[in-house]
C-alpha cells in the first residue's frame, strides 16, 4: 500500500513539474547596447497575450528566439521551439507601436507550436486587381442610308386661265379674246372667246368666236421645274360676222358653224407651291366663214391658223 501511494505521487509529481516545465516560456532577445525596441512593453503584451503562463526574459534554453538588427532594423525574425520561423517586417510600423506587434506575432507562434498546428500563414496580400480589358475596337460608323428619292408629286388635274390670240392665213385675219381651261390627268379641255375685226372702203366687219375644246395628251415631259407637253386638239363653235356698212354699201350679219383640228405644244414653269406660268403654241386648219363686201374678202376666218396662249395654270 505505501509503494503503491509512494509511485502515485512520484508519476504526479513529476507530471506536474513537465507541465510547470513545459508552459513557461523563455525568451531571448537581441543583445544590443541599445534596445531597438521597449523591452519591457514586449514582455508585458507577451505576458497578457499568454497568461497565465509565466513569461521569462532569459538567454539559456529560451522558448522564443527574437533576432533582429541593433540599428536600422527593418525586420524581425522570430523562431519558436515547435513552429515555423516567422519574418516580420517593421520597417512600416512606427516605433513605439513595435514591441506589441512583436510580442502578438511571438505569442500567436507560441500558441500554433503548442496545438501542434504550423505557424499561421502571414495574410495572403491583397489581390491585385485584374488588368483592364483592352480597350475594344472603335464601333465602325453607323453605314450612311441614302434617303429615298423625292417623287416628283404627280399632278393629276388643274385649271388654267390664258390670252388667247389667233391668225388665220389665208386671207390674214386675226382674232384676240381670253380662254379657261382645264385638264384631268391626260385629257385636256377648254371654252374661249374671241373678236376681231377688219375694214375697207365699204365698212367695217366684227368677227365673234366662241368655242369648246377637248384635246388629249400624247406626250409629257417633266425636268424640276419645267414640264413640256404635246397634245392634238378639236374644237367646235360658232362664228359671226356683223359687217357696218358705209353711205354705198348696206350691212349685214351672219352665223356660222365653226370647227377646227390643231397640234399643241404647251411649255410650263412653277411660279409657287401650286401654280405655274403657262405658253401654249398650236397649228391647225378650221372651217369657218368667210365675211365678203361687194364680192370681195373682207375677213376669212377659216383654213390655216396658228394661235398663241398666256396664262396661269393653278395645280392643287
Amino acid at each position: 500500500m505505501k509503494r503503491g501511494l509512494a509511485a502515485w505521487l512520484a508519476v504526479t509529481l513529476w507530471g506536474t513539474a513537465g507541465v510547470a516545465q513545459t508552459n513557461e516560456v523563455r525568451v531571448r532577445l537581441p543583445s544590443c547596447a541599445t534596445a531597438p525596441f521597449d523591452y519591457e512593453e514586449f514582455t508585458e503584451v507577451l505576458r497578457v497575450e499568454l497568461a497565465p503562463d509565466p513569461v521569462v526574459v532569459g538567454t539559456a534554453e529560451s522558448t522564443v528566439d527574437v533576432d533582429m538588427p541593433c540599428e536600422g532594423a527593418s525586420h524581425v525574425q522570430i523562431r519558436v521551439r515547435g513552429a515555423a520561423v516567422r519574418r516580420m517586417d517593421i520597417g512600416d510600423l512606427p516605433t513605439g507601436a513595435r514591441p506589441r506587434g512583436i510580442a502578438v506575432v511571438a505569442a500567436e507562434l507560441v500558441r500554433s507550436a503548442r496545438s501542434g498546428h504550423d505557424a499561421p500563414a502571414p495574410p495572403p496580400k491583397p489581390e491585385e486587381p485584374p488588368p483592364p480589358p483592352p480597350p475594344s475596337p472603335p464601333s465602325p460608323a453607323p453605314a450612311k442610308v441614302d434617303a429615298p428619292p423625292t417623287r416628283t408629286r404627280t399632278i393629276t388635274w388643274d385649271v388654267r386661265a390664258a390670252a388667247e390670240g389667233r391668225v388665220f392665213l389665208v386671207a390674214p385675219t386675226a382674232l384676240f379674246g381670253a380662254s379657261l381651261g382645264g385638264r384631268f390627268h391626260r385629257v385636256r379641255g377648254g371654252i374661249a372667246l374671241l373678236r376681231g375685226s377688219a375694214g375697207d372702203a365699204l365698212g367695217r366687219t366684227d368677227l365673234t368666236l366662241v368655242y369648246g375644246s377637248l384635246g388629249f395628251e400624247v406626250w409629257r415631259l417633266s425636268a424640276g421645274r419645267f414640264e413640256f407637253v404635246l397634245a392634238p386638239r378639236a374644237s367646235a363653235g360658232v362664228i359671226a360676222a356683223d359687217a357696218t356698212a358705209n353711205a354705198r354699201a348696206t350691212g349685214r350679219s351672219s352665223r356660222e358653224p365653226y370647227l377646227d383640228a390643231a397640234l399643241g405644244f404647251e411649255a410650263r414653269v412653277r411660279i409657287g407651291d401650286v401654280a405655274w406660268a403657262t405658253f401654249d403654241a398650236d397649228a391647225g386648219y378650221a372651217r369657218g366663214l368667210i365675211a365678203t363686201a361687194d364680192q370681195r374678202v373682207v375677213a376669212r376666218p377659216d383654213g390655216l391658223f396658228v394661235g398663241l396662249r398666256a396664262g396661269i395654270a393653278i395645280a392643287p
